[in-house]
Formats: C-alpha cells, sequence, structure tokens
C-alpha cells in the first residue's frame, strides 16, 4: 500500500482516501511542510511522501543567502527527514531554462542547487522529444535513471503516455547491458 504526501498546487485540500493522504499546502513555507509531513508520518504510519515541486515552497529565510544556497537547505532538510522518519521521499524538481526541447536533460540542468544532485539517493528525468502535444494525443516520454546510489542503472526507458487516463506503457529500455523490448507496465 503506498501513503502518499504530497505538496500539490489544485484547491486547499487535505483528504484520507484508500489510506492515501493530499495536502495541498501551497503558499506555505519549507518549515511548514515539513512540520506537517513529520505530524503526517508519524500519525498515520505513513511510508512514502512525495513533494510536488522543490521550488514553489517558500525557502527558509537565511539573511543574504541566495536562492541556490536557500534550496539546498530545503533538499538536505527533506532528505534528514526521509532518514529521521525511516520513509520514502521523492522531491520534485524542474529543469532549469538551459534545457531546450527535446534535449535530453543532465544533472546540471537542475534547478536552482547542485545540493540537489548531491543529497539525492537517485535522480530520474523525464522528457519529451517534441514541443506540443494535442490534448488527446498519446505523449512519447523518454525516462532516464541518470543517478542511483548503491545500485544498477538503465540509461534510458521509452514509454507511451496516456495524459487522460495518467498511463504509462514502456515501450524500450536501455540498459547497461543492452536493450530490453518492454511492452509491459511500469
Amino acid at each position: 500500500m503506498l501513503y502518499l504526501v504530497g505538496y500539490l498546487t489544485f484547491a486547499d485540500l487535505t483528504q484520507i482516501i484508500d489510506r492515501k493522504i493530499i495536502c495541498d499546502w501551497r503558499n506555505f513555507s519549507y518549515h511548514h511542510v515539513e512540520a506537517k509531513l513529520n505530524f503526517y508520518i508519524k500519525r498515520h504510519n505513513i511510508s512514502a511522501w512525495f513533494v510536488d515541486y522543490l521550488q514553489l515552497l517558500e525557502p527558509p529565510k537565511e539573511g543574504g543567502a541566495n536562492m541556490a544556497y536557500r534550496i539546498g537547505l530545503m533538499s538536505t532538510g527533506f532528505k534528514r527527514l526521509a532518514k529521521q522518519t525511516h520513509t520514502a521521499g521523492c522531491i520534485l524538481s524542474q529543469f532549469n531554462r538551459e534545457v531546450n526541447d527535446g534535449q535530453r536533460p543532465s544533472m546540471e540542468n537542475l534547478r536552482d542547487s547542485g545540493q540537489i544532485e548531491q543529497d539525492a539517493n537517485w535522480i530520474l528525468f523525464l522528457w519529451t522529444e517534441k514541443k506540443e502535444y494535442q490534448p488527446d494525443e498519446i505523449r512519447e516520454v523518454n525516462w532516464c535513471l541518470e543517478k542511483n546510489r548503491g545500485g544498477k542503472r538503465w540509461v534510458k526507458c521509452l514509454t507511451d503516455f496516456d495524459a487522460a487516463r495518467s498511463y504509462f506503457i514502456e515501450k524500450e529500455r536501455h540498459t547497461d547491458s543492452g536493450v530490453s523490448n518492454g511492452g509491459f507496465k511500469l
């Protein structure tokens, strides 16, 4: 069973549905979200949580510190929270503007802080090679597991994404040892 605590951008809501908790804490500070996550983890025995996405949080006030440093403080703080609570945390982040449409991103393209790269146990990039899609069109999405601390990695995976159903289907996976054709659900 997946327990989910997320920072979303829809309407303000806190719901418990099928043992999943979805919280919309928009316009809150990092410290507020961290405290709420800590509360929900302990109260509802949550084992995994997601923050969507890091740069939407108001970072800690640190005197004259630049944004990259402040984003790094949040990244390190969330990693510390996951370790202390023995939970899995997933932090979503944007690419910086240096990534062009259709270009494979790299770790240098993580927005605002190299600290995100240092704190992450794994980094997964998703991107499309086509600029625009029709709303009902199946999108071809590339995945790349760029970092996997202490584990195996695969170089690239190609999927179809059905936006209407929020559903991915794997087509092909390129691993360190060659190509494995997929066709199964992720």
